[in-house]
């Protein structure tokens, strides 16, 4: 696994944490019993055939997404479209199967504007492949309201496809966040949404990243990016500002109409902490960890695995009841989550098998 590791860090800047690690271990093994070959001779495979890399690459990265996910950062971006200032060119970077740039298009078009534009890019071919065509199941556009499901999407088959108007004014590309050349030669963006992509990326990777989407950004710019991510202070030329109930990132000077965006201390990292509370329960201290714990579920009281570690923690601590609490609010954090979503701070299990940990936990105390 080392050595897959290792070329998937370097042609696509995929880092080795814990929880890419854990899923790619899974994902080679499914890929080497679909190709019928032995780990030596798929690990040979994917060294030399493109193709097969593309799969493994398709298979280890997460496209799920949903349309207009986080609605607190669209309502944000309706704010920024008030402004007159340049025409909205706008960069889904990491799209996945193609929510969240339709959602920018739905957007953009009843922002009443006429020069916008979406570039939608991804790793994944797969993903791609869905954006491109646009159709989507019925569960998939669950979350839409009525009127933008009536006024955006024509019925296809048993799902709905995207309205021509706003596919045409879509560009979807292939495009790998680790290549050092622009998506598109010249192009500048007023926003980029770069939403839980960056998880994938260590940190020189991660730096080397944003300073090439901060290029690629008008000054003014905005830079979004996913509830668990965020930039050191002042790194490459961003400030971070709070636009209506949203945290986002402004790149250079701030422009001179719009929304007055708030300077702000970039807000605590649910996914730091539970980085933190693991540390300090590996090195013995039960007390530090269940601090760190609860901060997570401070932040983000739907957060299962915050919870289930605290729950380990109360438990390691001698503290029954309160373990048995948060295994419970666990439990219902859970129940409150997508079930076909990949859990921010699982290291690649399952929600079903996080269940299962709980029930064990729960049935123990």
């Amino acid at each position: 696994m080392a050595a897959a590791g290792a070329l998937l860090k370097d042609r696509a800047g995929l880092n080795s944490e814990p929880m890419v690690r854990a899923r790619l271990a899974r994902c080679l093994d499914d890929e080497a019993t679909r190709l019928g070959l032995s780990p030596e001779a798929y690990l040979v495979r994917i060294e030399t055939d493109a193709g097969a890399f593309q799969a493994l690459l398709d298979h280890v990265t997460v496209q799920h997404s949903s349309f207009f996910r986080d609605p607190r950062q669209f309502a944000a971006l309706s704010l920024l479209l008030e402004s007159p200032a340049g025409p909205p060119h706008v960069w889904s970077a990491g799209c996945g199967n193609g929510q969240e740039a339709y959602s920018l298009a739905i957007l953009l078009a009843e922002s009443g504007r006429e020069d916008w534009q979406v570039l939608a890019t991804d790793v994944s071919t797969s993903a791609l492949a869905r954006a491109r065509a646009g159709r989507y199941t019925r569960s998939e556009v669950a979350g839409l309201s009525d009127e933008r499901l009536r006024k955006n999407f024509n019925r296809s088959g048993h799902g709905w496809e995207v309205a021509a108007r706003l596919r045409e004014r879509v560009t979807v590309a292939h495009y790998n966040l680790s290549s050092l050349r622009p998506p598109l030669a010249g192009a500048r963006f007023s926003i980029i949404f770069c939403r839980n992509v960056l998880i994938y990326f260590d940190p020189p990777a991660m730096d080397a990243c944003i300073g090439r989407l901060g290029d690629c950004l008008v000054p003014g710019g905005h830079l979004f990016l996913g509830f668990s991510e965020s930039l050191a202070r002042g790194s490459s030329g961003f400030e971070l500002t709070r636009i209506g109930d949203a945290f986002v990132y402004r790149k250079g000077p701030a422009p001179a109409k719009g929304p007055s965006p708030e300077r702000l201390r970039p807000p605590a990292n649910p996914l730091r902490l539970l980085a933190e509370g693991e540390r300090a329960f590996s090195a013995g201290n039960a007390a530090a960890a269940v601090r760190a714990f609860r901060k997570v579920t401070y932040l983000d009281p739907d957060h299962p695995v915050g919870y289930f570690q605290l729950g380990t923690a109360l438990e390691h601590a001698g503290d029954r009841r309160e373990a048995r609490r948060a295994f419970a609010a666990a439990r219902a954090a859970l129940a409150r989550s997508d079930p076909k979503a990949t859990l921010p701070g699982l290291e690649g299990y399952t929600a079903a098998e996080l269940e299962k940990a709980i029930a064990a936990k729960l049935g123990a105390l």
